[in-house]
């Protein structure tokens, strides 16, 4: 190697020119390591999303039951057998109750069922079914369980 007069061959005039393309690599890899991260945000903000709808619907479920309850106890206390409760409301049965358009317009593919055959116990049964459900996949449900005296 062939050295100009005055040229200093020290090591810190080796080391700037071997760093030329390093900042380079550190930026890459720094994108890289933030694209991760944000990637993995992304990734918690959806569960998240997933645990709030279900949390609602669990809670749209139970006001539901409640209401049914509230107006089975009504109904009976005013004269009516509690046995004329029994069956399934949803969109394909009973639809014109008021229970019917409650749960259908609360929960995806609800259905509430009314179990009055042994009184003075009342179970009631809310199911939905998750928009996107594998098919085989259990619905989501709530069953309410309670006693009406019948005098």
């Amino acid at each position: 190697m062939l050295r100009r007069k005055g040229e200093n061959l020290s090591p810190a005039s080796f080391s700037n020119s071997a760093q030329h393309g390093f900042a380079l690599l550190e930026v890459l890899i720094a994108i890289l390591i933030f694209t991760v991260g944000i990637l993995g945000l992304i990734g918690v903000q959806a569960s998240s999303i997933k645990a709030t709808v279900e949390s609602k619907n669990r809670s749209d479920a139970t006001l539901i039951a409640n209401q049914v309850v509230g107006d089975i106890w009504t109904q009976v206390g005013n004269g009516t057998p509690i046995t004329n409760f029994n069956g399934t409301y949803s969109s394909d049965l009973n639809a014109g109750t008021l229970w019917a358009k409650n749960v259908v317009a609360a929960l995806p593919n609800g259905k509430i069922q009314v179990d009055a055959s042994g009184p003075p116990e009342l179970k009631i049964t809310v199911s939905w079914r998750d928009p996107g459900t594998a098919v085989g996949q259990a619905d989501h449900s709530y069953e309410f369980t309670t006693q009406i005296n019948v005098q």
